[in-house]
């Protein structure tokens, strides 16, 4: 008989409800009808678990990482037929193995219809076919080689899939919320082409790679980020028009030889934005970067960056075209810096960084060409400036 979570009569002890958050212990199969929480729904307890939602709708009230459904350190646990609407995480599997998710209905979530987060490539064994995200479009994933063109979706994740391209791809997440994009976690060797990513929370998420070369592609939404690296090496991120995320372009962490180059990105809050990066080799080189609102180049705890031959014009209120805080060893060459409320700005461990034919023009009446500020008690020393102009206002 079906278990009815509003009807704990109908629990048959294989299902506990603490405050509408259920913990699933054995295989069930939901009673048709709509359930409704404020909190995460269904939380799978144990391994080698079956749950058939059989049609039934699961609310959430988007509540900030409440998940509809959860599977979390299990293995051989299926997940089928449901219908899953209005949480933060629609379907949530993260650290598993040996996990099915089969024909399922995940959308209008606030930020992942599906999400997935593995830490090693094992946790990408997993079998995730036919369901459907947010505009009725289908959710994709693979976790080995793929050659995908011409596909419409809602969301595409890559997991353990060396060797793939995706050329001409849409993906559209919900206008409502701007979720999901395209995730690659432990994929190699890949080419991203010609493709269009819009309304998504991140349109690229990249997390231990090495070799990925995205080109050429349109990425635009109301999310946190339009390409974000993590953890990974050998990047190429070339003739991309990234727009309207609160940050465009984002290097974090242990991303190693990083080359962004020809690129338009526009009404970001940051355009491009590097982060944690003492080690990395980065070339940010001829991009075409306007309408930011917080900076248009920022390096935080990055070294080692030769920035050149960049255009920064029309900051979108008080913000410097370009921004370094505890950044060091840096090279800009030949960068141009029109119309914005500030130009170049260092704070705190900021050292010897080169500066070389660079021209700023144009700076707000009441912002700062040039800004030298201390942090933590240190200022910025022993940077080098050969031949900086600055016109006047």
């Amino acid at each position: 008989s079906c278990v009815n979570l509003s009807n704990p009569s109908t629990y048959q002890g294989k299902v506990v409800n603490v405050s509408d958050e259920f913990y699933v212990n054995d295989d069930i199969t939901l009673c048709q009808g709509t359930y409704t929480t404020t909190d995460d729904m269904i939380y799978v307890n144990s391994s080698n678990i079956n749950v058939d939602c059989n049609g039934a709708t699961l609310i959430g009230d988007q509540g900030f990482q409440r998940s509809g459904f959860e599977i979390s350190y299990k293995t051989n646990v299926s997940a089928t037929n449901c219908i899953i609407t209005n949480f933060s995480r629609g379907l949530s599997v993260s650290a598993d193995s040996d996990i099915r998710v089969i024909n399922n209905t995940l959308q209008e979530n606030v930020q992942y219809d599906l999400y997935v987060f593995p830490t090693d490539t094992s946790e990408c064994a997993l079998t995730i076919e036919n369901n459907t995200g947010s505009g009725n479009l289908p959710i994709y994933y693979a976790n080995s080689s793929v050659t995908w063109q011409d596909l419409n979706a809602s969301e595409i994740i890559l997991c353990n899939a060396d060797n793939s391209i995706l050329d001409n791809i849409s993906i559209n997440g919900s206008s409502t919320f701007t979720n999901n994009g395209l995730y690659m976690f432990f994929t190699d060797d890949s080419l991203i082409t010609n493709s269009t990513i819009i309304d998504t929370d991140y349109g690229v998420y990249l997390r231990n790679f090495n070799n990925i070369s995205l080109v050429n592609n349109t990425i635009s939404g109301d999310g946190a980020g339009g390409i974000l690296m993590n953890s990974g090496s050998n990047v190429s991120i070339l003739q991309n028009n990234i727009s309207s995320y609160l940050e465009g372009l984002r290097v974090y962490s242990s991303a190693e030889n990083v080359t962004i180059s020809d690129n338009i990105l526009s009404s970001n809050g940051r355009g491009i934005r590097s982060e944690d990066a003492r080690s990395s080799v980065c070339l940010i080189s001829n991009n075409i970067i306007s309408s930011y609102s917080t900076a248009g180049i920022s390096l935080t705890d990055a070294n080692n960056h030769l920035i050149t031959n960049n255009s920064i014009y029309s900051s979108d209120g008080a913000a410097n075209a370009m921004s370094f805080s505890r950044s060091s060893n840096n090279t800009l060459i030949g960068n141009n810096i029109d119309d914005s409320y500030g130009g170049l700005s260092f704070s705190g461990a900021s050292h010897n960084n080169t500066l070389q034919n660079n021209t700023i023009s144009n700076v707000s009446s009441t912002g700062m060409a040039l800004d030298f500020a201390q942090s933590s008690g240190i200022y910025p020393e022993n940077n080098l400036f050969d031949n900086l102009t600055i016109y006047a206002y």
